[in-house]
């Protein structure tokens, strides 16, 4: 440790001629330094040397390259292809187990390779195809839902969680440790960003609905927009608007996160606020009874839905703060309507019979609709039925056997022994007969309303097994 912070500071000289221009001395006219020793708490001994290379392609690096003000320095370009002016290296993918034999030859060739030795450590795959993946920095629209943490932790307390624990737990630690959203994306697909920009950057605006686009359009060119206008790409990307001195501004080429949009739904479903009456149809349903989802949503649709709310929340305190309009303003300053959801259900996943995860890739997924054929819909029901739906389930030929054997052959075999011995005395109710009824009758009339009871208290609280 004493040896880490005495090396805190001290510059180096880099391994690569074409890294000079950021080292110290000279520096490259004027460039900051790149090439100097700093320390962090996140490097172990345990894993490794204790010391770290640090380069702006890892989620801990940049953030300290960041915090150190470290010059963004890109040796590897958004192909995987080592840049050109990295010399002997120059066009090769990153992943190539030669380069690494090629890279550690040279730097023995410059008496430069102290020791070398193998690791094993965690590498990003794309789960579907295995293919390696790699972390890089690229320009990007973000939330800062930093801001929102305290907010969104407040209201994260009004809401019902199924179960319960899930509160404080995993979607309480997700908040607890959130992080500034990166809201847009790279793609051709999905709603493109509304932001028209000059082509400096120094002057920009952000629309909010297709008619503050149309009014623009008409400021920029004396015109409505195109009878078939379509507000995705490419189209859109053909809209060119006018700055206030006359530059033109285009269209910051992103489309947003798939999750924006479903975070937004409350508001989206009615096409809030623009639509005739969806203003009505939204203050009628907000905030909603319940969502469910899979637990993994706790991370996905569980959190933008809470961040977009809590986001729309902080607007509407700040626009009522000073309005006469007491029942709106008092609305929003209550936690319980920070959230879009008074209750969340989380499902877990349905597992194969023997406990693992059904995937196409595994081979063990099960057919439903095989199973209707041979059991029939409500022995398959019934699996779903019993247990409550953040459980994992095992789901299996055998485990509706076992449902058929304790549950529906015992309801069956009832009903059957009924209409039997009904027939055989070709018994038939009577049409407004006056029945008098006995001690064991009003006992069956009792349980049957406490089962009412029962089924309506457990499904008010979302408690489906029970029910």
């Amino acid at each position: 440790p004493q040896l880490g912070r005495a090396l805190a500071g001290i510059a180096y000289e880099p391994m690569w001629e074409w890294l000079n221009q950021y080292a110290a001395p000279s520096n490259g006219g004027g460039k900051p330094n790149a090439c100097y020793v700093i320390v962090d708490d996140y490097v172990t001994t345990a894993d490794g040397t204790g010391l770290v290379h640090l380069a702006y392609y890892g989620e801990d690096d940049f953030r300290i390259l960041r915090k150190n003000g470290i010059p963004l320095v890109l040796c590897v370009d958004g192909a995987g292809l080592i840049e050109e002016y990295a010399t002997q290296f120059a066009g090769r993918w990153f992943r190539d187990e030669s380069l690494d034999v090629d890279i550690l030859k040279a730097l023995k060739a410059k008496n430069l390779l102290i020791e070398k030795e193998k690791y094993e450590h965690a590498y990003p795959f794309d789960y579907r195809t295995g293919s390696p993946l790699m972390y890089f920095p690229r320009p990007a629209w973000f939330i800062r839902t930093t801001e929102l943490k305290d907010m969104m932790i407040r209201a994260n307390r009004e809401i019902g969680w199924k179960p319960d624990h899930i509160r404080d737990g995993r979607f309480g630690n997700w908040l607890e440790n959130v992080q500034d959203w990166n809201v847009t994306r790279e793609r051709y697909w999905g709603s493109p960003l509304p932001v028209w920009r000059t082509e400096d950057g120094s002057e920009s605006v952000c629309f909010g609905s297709i008619a503050e686009l149309a009014d623009a359009y008409k400021k920029a060119h004396g015109k409505p927009l195109p009878e078939d206008f379509d507000p995705h790409k490419p189209q859109i990307d053909s809209i060119i608007l006018k700055a206030s001195d006359g530059r033109e501004m285009r269209r910051d080429n992103f489309v947003l996160d798939s999750w924006f949009n479903a975070g937004l739904m409350p508001w989206g479903q009615w096409g809030y606020p623009s639509e005739p009456g969806s203003p009505e149809q939204f203050k009628a349903q907000y905030p909603c009874d319940f969502i469910c989802e899979g637990l993994d949503q706790t991370r996905g649709w569980f959190y933008t839905m809470l961040a977009c709310s809590c986001l729309i929340a902080k607007a509407k305190m700040q626009e009522y703060e000073h309005s006469s309009d007491a029942a709106a303003k008092k609305f929003w300053a209550n936690p319980v309507n920070w959230s879009s959801y008074k209750n969340c259900i989380c499902t877990e996943l349905v597992l194969d019979h023997t406990g693992q995860k059904m995937s196409k890739s595994l081979g063990n997924v099960v057919d439903p609709m095989e199973l209707f054929e041979k059991f029939g819909a409500d022995p398959v029901r019934w699996i779903f039925y019993s247990s409550n739906p953040w459980n994992a389930k095992r789901f299996g030929e055998e485990e509706i056997r076992e449902g058929v054997r304790a549950v529906i052959l015992p309801l069956w075999n009832s009903y059957s022994f009924f209409v039997t011995y009904a027939l055989i005395d070709n018994w038939t109710p009577a049409a407004n007969a006056k029945i008098q009824p006995t001690q064991m009758d009003r006992w069956i009339l009792s349980e049957y309303y406490r089962l009412i009871d029962e089924v309506i208290t457990n499904l008010d609280q979302y408690e489906v097994a029970p029910a």
